[in-house]
């Protein structure tokens, strides 16, 4: 999918999970410490543990949770040992509080400890570049639970906010649509994207977008032939450095150095109407194959696609056997999706 001109398509980027809720058990120094098990998995059962941190005698932990309550008691309990409650709690975020009364020595102690505990699965949300339409205010994601919100800031090309929203999404599920301003796809570079399920972890994602045609100077080749000559080859050095510094952009926008993603390099070639038709189009392909192979040689390490276009593409419209060196070119495309205004029936993108 085509975002934009200038920088186009979008690679959706896991940046970071939310780690386990946490909570404070007892100061240090009183006559014991309690913890617990915050996030557990459907099925699997929470934990509470009572850590003695003196001799303890006829002690009782009352565990109350939303829908159930019990009472454990032990007559004694050592310094330094320590008991575990197991227990189930439903499906999703529950409170609980766990009451606890002891003797230390003839003094009867007690203290109020309250948790929270969330079970759920591991959280799955996919979102693919093809349900990401700006112009229509509408980004679709897949979620296996329920989804709660989502935060997207925006950002133009020249690194400006353009947006900030905050969407509702009412703990929904499957696929779940995300609903903001409609952005103008032209004047888009960066979004980031950050969904919160019904509990409170979260996925966050860096779509970019980029689309580049790389200015340069044509290589002349010999009529009729697809070898790049020495002298002509000293243009193409100079392009293989706008594609290096255009994909180092890229990297540094997306906020990663070591990888490309699916950005990718298209080489078309053309021809003027002077011989046929079909040579021209075999004679289109075989030069952009050549500098395909070239941008390889010099360490273009994205994927490299070429295709000739023969007469089709001309620059200046003209008659049958018109010697129009304007004609005689190639389009260097950087983008993460297909290239705008190349497509034409028959023809297919060739990988080198």
């Amino acid at each position: 999918m085509r975002i934009l001109r200038t920088v186009n398509s979008y690679s959706g980027l896991i940046l970071a999970v939310l780690c386990s809720l946490t909570a404070t058990p007892m100061a240090k120094g009183s006559p014991w410490s309690i913890s617990a098990t915050y996030q557990v998995k459907p099925g699997q059962k929470a934990k509470l543990t009572l850590h003695a941190n003196q001799a303890l005698t006829k002690v009782e932990i009352r565990l109350k949770g939303p829908k159930s309550e019990s009472m454990t008691s032990f007559s004694v309990m050592k310094q330094d040992s320590k008991r575990t409650l197991s227990f189930r709690a439903p499906i999703g975020r529950t409170n609980w509080m766990a009451s606890v009364k002891a003797n230390i020595g003839s003094e009867t102690v007690t203290s109020t400890f309250k948790f929270e505990i969330v079970s759920v699965g591991p959280l799955q949300i996919q979102l693919d570049k093809r349900g990401v339409k700006l112009d229509k205010g509408l980004i679709t994601v897949r979620s296996n639970t329920p989804l709660e919100k989502a935060d997207l800031v925006a950002f133009n090309i020249q690194s400006d906010q353009i947006l900030n929203d905050l969407v509702a999404l009412n703990q929904s599920t499957g696929s779940v649509d995300i609903r903001f301003d409609s952005l103008d796809p032209k004047n888009v570079r960066r979004l980031e994207l950050k969904i919160y399920d019904h509990v409170g972890r979260w996925r966050a994602f860096r779509l970019v977008a980029w689309y580049v045609e790389i200015p340069h100077d044509d290589v002349i080749f010999e009529s009729g032939q697809a070898k790049i000559e020495l002298q002509e080859a000293k243009k193409l050095s100079a392009v293989v450095s706008l594609i290096q510094t255009e994909i180092k952009a890229f990297r540094t926008t997306l906020g990663r150095s070591d990888v490309n993603f699916d950005l990718k390099l298209f080489v078309a070639g053309c021809t003027d109407t002077v011989g046929s038709e079909q040579d021209n189009l075999l004679l289109s392909r075989k030069r952009a194959k050549a500098i395909a192979r070239y941008f390889r040689s010099k360490g273009i390490d994205s994927p490299i696609f070429f295709e000739g276009y023969g007469e089709k593409m001309q620059a200046v419209s003209t008659g049958d056997n018109v010697d129009e060196a304007r004609n005689r070119r190639a389009i260097y495309i950087l983008t993460n999706t297909q290239p705008s205004g190349l497509e034409s029936p028959g023809r297919r993108w060739r990988p080198l």
